[in-house]
């Protein structure tokens, strides 16, 4: 909250302006590791500031550590419309609290403003895990956020075969290859985010060689009038799927042919290919 204190003959009149005269010591702001400069103040700090004005800059911080600052310790000058905070890691998170006071011939205005450093450094359990398809791998995280202030929320993305986006702990079971990302906010805004890679490995199952299948594809290489067809499926029921490299599926097929017109784009896609008898068997598409 802004507050302007304006002593005439020993009267304080509380106000955000007094004739005319305004003060910013700028907007409450979060900043995330790694951390650039921050300049402190408005643009201007003080509306009528002149060579007679006096800036000065306090605060009181007591880290997680219970070590104590000033804003000596924190600022490069408490003397000047806009510091610059310091960038140092030595204390372990907060929110800074400063307060400006601006005195202006008669006038003491004051304002104060508060910076959350977020400091701190997440662990995934694992950074990546190999998986079998039709498998599931836990991508818990540690929870290992040194000054992070707690309740922590969680959001995973892509939502592509996970078990709950907005648990720590959720269950992956990807059909393709998938990198996730982990978003962690804490009880003051602070942000954290790191990866968890899944790498996928093609079925073994009666099928280790896709040729007992008799796929075959024309024309190939592969165009949007390209159909996959299998010359060893008589008499079993299944369907197949092409599916993309970030893991969407791209089309769906009970058909023998199955059509390839909906791989619009070139690059790399999967086969996935399951029947009646539990038989699964994926492998590579490529259109060039």
């Amino acid at each position: 909250m802004k507050k302007i204190i304006g002593i005439i003959s020993f009267i304080v009149l509380v106000n955000y302006k007094i004739d005319g005269q305004t003060i910013d010591a700028g907007k409450d702001t979060i900043l995330n590791y790694p951390f650039n400069s921050y300049q402190l103040g408005g643009n201007p700090t003080f509306s009528m500031a002149d060579t007679n004005t006096i800036y000065k800059w306090e605060c009181s911080f007591i880290d997680n550590s219970a070590n104590r600052y000033t804003a000596s310790d924190l600022l490069n000058d408490t003397t000047v419309a806009n510091p610059i905070l310091k960038n140092s890691t030595s204390y372990t998170g907060g929110i800074l609290k400063f307060k400006l006071y601006v005195v202006n011939n008669n006038s003491i205005l004051e304002d104060s403003v508060s910076i959350t450093r977020c400091i701190g450094q997440i662990t995934l359990v694992y950074f990546g895990s190999i998986i079998n398809l039709g498998d599931s791998v836990n991508i818990s995280s540690r929870n290992e956020l040194i000054g992070a202030k707690p309740p922590l929320t969680y959001f995973w993305t892509p939502q592509y075969k996970i078990s709950n986006p907005y648990q720590a702990s959720p269950t992956a079971k990807p059909d393709t290859t998938t990198e996730y990302t982990v978003k962690i906010t804490d009880s003051n805004g602070c942000i954290w985010v790191d990866n968890f890679f899944v790498k996928v490995k093609n079925i073994t199952s009666i099928f280790d060689n896709h040729d007992l299948l008799g796929v075959s594809i024309y024309p190939n290489p592969i165009t949007e009038k390209s159909k996959i067809y299998f010359s060893n499926t008589k008499g079993v029921d299944f369907k197949t799927q092409i599916i993309d490299i970030n893991g969407s599926i791209v089309s769906e097929s009970k058909e023998n042919p199955s059509s390839l017109e909906n791989i619009k784009n070139t690059g790399i896609y999967f086969l996935k290919y399951f029947d009646s008898n539990n038989h699964s068997f994926l492998f590579k598409l490529i259109k060039i």
